[in-house]
């Protein structure tokens, strides 16, 4: 079932109280995990900036609050802060309008017609289906729009003539932790042991990447934990080695004989006759 995912916007100075208040109100309807306010939900030392994005991306509604102070704010020169492009609040409120802008764009781009497997050849290593460069950007909606018309669940990338492997739409989004577009991609019939020529797969991806609800996700929906890569690793082992403790106690159930974090020893051996 899909998540609403709220961005609530506002001037520290100006309406933190109410930004409060209704961020425990959204939290109790949506659940903390779905509502961001940055006091709440980053992280400490985070860099504020790069965190914007992609929560903006991800969110279904941004609610900007605009208290009495809001259009009247300025900095410690007394210039207006609106008129900072590097005023959080008008990054935020910016990076809304321009989602939407986009999504615009782009129906209105397949309402015409335009061919969904078209590559971008000015990229000539990776060269991307708009399904591809949706999910590397983090753009959710595009990517799910792009999924509902049509595209090809499991187009990769090229990366012809490079070390680099390829990558599905699966694998993207397994990779970035998107979950809701990890089902949707599922639902369209995305082959869930697809590997690459790395013989990687989407669960060795989301482990290696340390992405858990991901994990979960596809082996409820049957992704083969005992698949190894060329290297010999199954998705256990590059969680263990990329330090993923959590992915590792969700995968470690599922291969018998294994160690967990924690544990001194290796379980012990069947006595011999």
């Amino acid at each position: 079932m899909s998540r609403t995912r709220v961005f609530i916007s506002y001037r520290r100075d100006d309406s933190a109280g109410h930004a409060g208040r209704l961020f425990d109100r959204l939290a109790e309807r949506f659940g903390a995990q779905c509502v961001f306010r940055e006091v709440d939900t980053l992280s400490a030392g985070e860099d504020f900036h790069a965190a914007l994005r992609p929560r903006i991306q991800d969110a279904d509604l941004l609610l900007a609050l605009i208290g009495p102070g809001w259009l009247r704010a300025t900095d410690a020169g007394g210039h207006a802060r609106l008129g900072d492009a590097a005023d959080p609040v008008r990054m935020e409120i910016a990076g809304a309008l321009r989602r939407d802008q986009r999504m615009r764009a782009l129906r209105a781009l397949l309402d015409r017609g335009v061919a969904l497997e078209d590559r971008l050849q000015s990229m000539q290593e990776w060269r991307p289906t708009a399904l591809l460069l949706a999910i590397e950007n983090r753009l959710p909606d595009a990517a799910l729009l792009l999924v509902a018309r049509g595209a090809d669940v499991d187009a990769a990338t090229g990366f012809t003539g490079s070390e680099q492997p390829d990558m599905s739409a699966l694998m993207w989004a397994a990779h970035t932790g998107q979950v809701e577009l990890v089902s949707a991609l599922l639902d369209q019939g995305a082959c869930i042991d697809a590997q690459n020529r790395d013989g990687c797969n989407a669960l060795m991806i989301a482990a290696d990447s340390g992405q858990v609800e991901v994990l979960q996700l596809l082996l409820q929906r049957g992704a083969d934990a005992a698949l190894r890569n060329r290297n010999g690793q199954d998705a256990l082992a590059r969680a263990r080695a990329a330090g993923h403790e959590q992915a590792e106690r969700v995968l470690a159930p599922l291969t018998p004989g294994r160690w967990l974090p924690g544990r001194s020893v290796m379980p012990s051996a069947a006595p011999t006759s």
